[in-house]
């Protein structure tokens, strides 16, 4: 298959997952397509009896957008599964953006027959011929064709069983016996019930089954989910006898997040606006930059949608940075037209001369941010297509602004702009600020700048220093590194782990007993329980996963939760509690793959994961290699098995039909295929001397005990194996205290990595998840800040037309590192002052830090050239 980055494959008792990882842009429709021919010539070199692969397409941009649990006290467990699969997820899909529908914890109906192992040995059958009368009695296939002379017409043979009763009439046939007239049902229980439930799903202890909706990659969130709203609504009124409870809406989170964004967008025009009027005193200019703003972002608005994209988070975050910029071109136009009217000339004139002579400053101001974010919106990687509508939205509203500064923008200065400016004496805050910012100009114009000019190597040489200063505060850790900032999505997702070979009853009594606990907390609206699979999609009755959604008003109580949760251990002794938000969807914070010698991996594991325990503010660490669980090895002595003429494949035949269960076959009903097993019943099938004594029919006629031909033995082994590339492997992970950020720890990880013989020789460790990504967004970013400062460069070069000038412009860029990194660091520092006030939490240079810094980049550029500019033009005119 081409194309391909990375192949893991994971197997446990019964079933196997392999995640194929393509390249970044590869279509991932045509890529299934591949992997699906690759698998189906596979499966001839696979066991005969495994069920059909199934493939799914995992992409982050369809996760889903809606969780709905399902109760019913009226219907049976099986019926509203049938009810679920059959009427409700289909009126589900039916609903326009929706994609795919599939639900948690359903019950399958099947119908067992459970074997007497007494009346088995009294009657000389074993679970094999039970097997045998069930898979004969079931008949159903094509006859061939009858060819009349007057017609043609086919031939049915039909014996299938059309319910279950039935199976305990069949005959069955036990060799030596003489042909008596027994049946199924004088050694076996036939009982119509459901599959052995080994993921089961409760909300606030109702059992329930768990619905989980995804939208199309071209549908609305948002619409999506309010028509699926009212699809749920429109089916609670048609099954009065269930009933329907909404977990989570991403939906909700996003219009939160975007309502935000969208009121720091308002609020910036409107700040914009008090701002001009403070400088400008003039109100008309004040409305003339307000018509500015909103056309050119109805003007992104419209590029936006030629582009494809949406508006989103980063979109609209794009355009919130934007109204700076877009303000910028507008002023200065205002501004110098203004000055040509109170000169005398007519508003004509004044708009062209004005535009005109600032025009060619104004055109490279504006293609320096063209320039700082294009870099951004071009970049590589997983960073590069998070980034990228960011980026592109702000360079078409940057392009938008600097049309309608050249077209709008002096048409209506031109039309209203007066020719003596109004005093606004009856304003007394304008007065005030007035005189306090001219106070503040004229000391800086006065005092401070003679003064520098007069020490300009005391001024060259502290500049140095605090720029020196500030990149060593990252450097040293005062600042930490993190991909992105914790977000707390009002979920805390706790991880439930018993030791392996845990009743699966044992672990149920634990999990409730913590869920009843977490709904006692303020704050908690719903709390889920999952027991038999775990948020890593491990599964076995040892695991359990319990979420807690909070309400709407209390989601930033996400941490404090957690770290309640953390301390009830004592309500479930000798399990393990990993409690973390919803960020991550319950996942490690920090997350290692070692590989390399497989007698090495287990001893590299535990000393890696001894040395991340030990490090500050890291909790839950541990290592796939650490877990192991019992198992009963069934070993066939083929030598004695042959003397005593008993098959290998009958004997474990035998061993399956006695634990495991047997599909005998598959019968036709209403709701469609159910499956009919052969197993003993579950106080029989748990005691392993009733399966030592399982009877096995050897190829004379006469059955023997299993234990006659078969050894049984107890062992420790791992329950989950992990291949990455063919090789096995071994994952250390752990999770951060408080959402604490993951840099630190990660460079402390890589200085003891790179230490000689810290982990034994051969053995590699990579980075997985947002340590890995983190890494990749520091590269790829640092790469277009580097980009942008030499296209800066580049683009000075050409408006100046030499390359000292340009130089004096690039000097004062490194200088805004040192507010923008100073801030941070005094924000930590007044955190651990006043721990308990947010605002100050979780200051890091994290992806939206950086961006800041790439902006403020382009701030400091384009305010370096607009006086660089006019200085060269006073020096012109002597």
């Amino acid at each position: 298959v081409r194309h391909v980055n990375k192949i893991r494959a994971r197997a446990q008792e019964g079933v196997g997952f392999v995640t194929v990882e393509f390249k970044l842009g590869t279509d991932v429709n045509f890529a299934a397509s591949d992997v699906q021919q690759a698998v189906d010539a596979a499966r001839a070199n696979l066991p005969s009896d495994l069920d059909p692969p199934v493939i799914d397409k995992e992409d982050p941009s369809l996760a889903p957008i809606m969780e709905e649990a399902l109760t019913s006290s009226a219907l049976s467990p099986v019926q509203l599964s049938d009810l679920i699969q059959n009427e409700i997820i289909p009126a589900l899909r039916g609903v326009k953006g929706t994609g795919a529908v599939t639900a948690g914890g359903e019950f399958v109906r099947q119908v067992d027959i459970n074997p007497d192992l007494a009346r088995l040995q009294a009657s000389g059958a074993t679970l094999n011929d039970v097997t045998l009368a069930v898979g004969q009695g079931n008949v159903s296939m094509p006859g061939g064709r009858l060819d009349a002379p007057s017609q043609e017409a086919t031939v049915g043979v039909r014996a299938d069983i059309t319910d279950p009763a039935q199976i305990a009439q069949l005959p069955l046939s036990v060799p030596g016996t003489g042909g008596g007239t027994l049946k199924v049902g004088d050694v076996a229980a036939v009982v119509d019930t459901h599959e052995d439930h080994r993921i089961a799903s409760t909300v606030n202890g109702a059992s329930a089954i768990v619905l989980n909706i995804t939208h199309d990659s071209d549908s609305d969130t948002h619409r999506t989910t309010e028509a699926v709203r009212s699809q749920f609504t429109t089916l609670a009124q048609k099954y009065p006898k269930v009933h329907f409870s909404e977990l989570y809406a991403d939906a909700d989170f996003l219009h939160e997040s975007t309502s935000g964004v969208l009121q720091n967008l308002f609020e910036g025009i409107l700040l914009t606006a008090g701002v001009l009027l403070l400088f400008l005193h003039v109100w008309r200019s004040a409305v003339v930059v307000m018509i500015a703003i909103p056309t050119s972002l109805l003007a992104t608005f419209f590029a936006m949608w030629m582009l494809g994209f949406s508006i989103d988070l980063l979109s609209l975050m794009g355009l919130s940075l934007t109204i700076g910029i877009l303000v910028d071109d507008s002023i200065v136009v205002i501004e110098n037209i203004t000055r040509h009217r109170e000169m005398g000339k007519a508003p004509e004139e004044a708009a062209i001369v004005g535009r005109s002579e600032i025009g060619g400053a104004a055109v490279a101001i504006t293609l320096v941010d063209v320039v700082v974010f294009a870099p951004i919106a071009f970049m590589g990687g997983i960073v590069g297509q998070y980034l990228r509508e960011y980026g592109l939205v702000i360079v078409v509203a940057t392009l938008f602004s600097l049309l309608v500064s050249f077209t709008l923008t002096p048409l209506l200065a031109a039309k209203w702009a007066v020719v003596k400016r109004p005093r606004l004496s009856g304003w007394r805050l304008v007065r005030w600020f007035t005189a306090w910012f001219d106070n503040v100009r004229l000391t800086y114009h006065d005092r401070m700048l003679p003064k520098a000019l007069a020490h300009p190597w005391f001024v060259g040489l502290g500049s140095l220093a605090l720029v020196i200063g500030s990149i060593a505060l990252p450097a040293s850790g005062i600042i930490p590194f993190e991909f992105q900032p914790n977000t707390e999505y009002g979920t805390a997702i706790v991880s439930l782990t018993y030791a392996v070979g845990t009743p699966i009853a044992v672990t149920t009594a634990g999990a409730d007993r913590l869920a009843t606990a977490l709904q006692k907390m303020d704050g908690v609206r719903d709390v889920v329980v999952t027991v038999g699979q775990n948020n890593d999609d491990v599964t076995g009755g040892y695991v359990a996963s319990v979420t807690a959604n909070l309400q709407k008003n209390r989601r930033h109580e996400e941490h404090t939760i957690i770290e309640a949760v953390s301390k009830l251990g004592y309500l479930v002794p000798g399990a393990r509690i990993e409690a973390g938000g919803g960020q991550n969807g319950g996942g490690p914070d920090i997350s290692y793959t070692l590989s390399g010698p497989t007698d090495q991996l287990d001893r590299a594991a535990a000393k890696l994961v001894t040395f991340i325990a030990k490090l500050p503010n890291t909790v839950n660490v541990k290592s796939t290699s650490s877990v192991v669980g019992p198992r009963l090895e069934v070993t066939v002595n083929r030598e004695r098995a042959a003397l005593l003429g008993v098959s290998p494949q009958a004997a474990a035949a035998t061993a399956r039909a006695a634990v495991g269960g047997v599909i005998a076959t598959k019968l036709r009903m209403p709701e469609g295929l159910v499956n009919a097993v052969v197993q003993l019943p579950a106080g029989a099938r748990n005691d392993v001397h009733n399966l030592q004594t399982a009877l096995v029919r050897s190829a004379a006629g006469n059955s023997v005990p299993l234990a006659d031909v078969a050894s049984f033995s107890w062992i420790k082994e791992p329950p989950i194996l992990r291949r990455q590339g063919r090789q096995r492997i071994v994952r250390v992970y752990a999770n951060m205290v408080g959402g604490a950020p993951i840099g630190p720890v990660d460079k402390q990880v890589q200085a003891a990595l790179a230490k000689p013989n810290f982990l034994p020789a051969g053995v590699n460790v990579a980075p997985e998840g947002d340590v890995d990504v983190l890494g990749d967004a520091t590269k790829k970013i640092g790469l277009a800040l580097l980009i942008s400062f030499v296209l800066i460069y580049m683009l000075l070069v050409v408006l100046y037309r030499n390359y000292i000038t340009p130089l004096v412009i690039m000097m004062s860029i490194p200088v805004a590192l040192v507010g923008a990194l100073g801030i941070l660091a005094l924000a930590n520092a007044l955190h651990g002052v006043f721990p308990n006030v947010r605002y100050f939490a979780g200051q890091t240079l994290n992806i939206f830090s950086m961006l800041g810094i790439v902006m403020l980049m382009g701030l400091v550029a384009k305010n370096g050239i607009l006086l660089v500019d006019y200085a060269n033009t006073l020096r012109e005119r002597g």
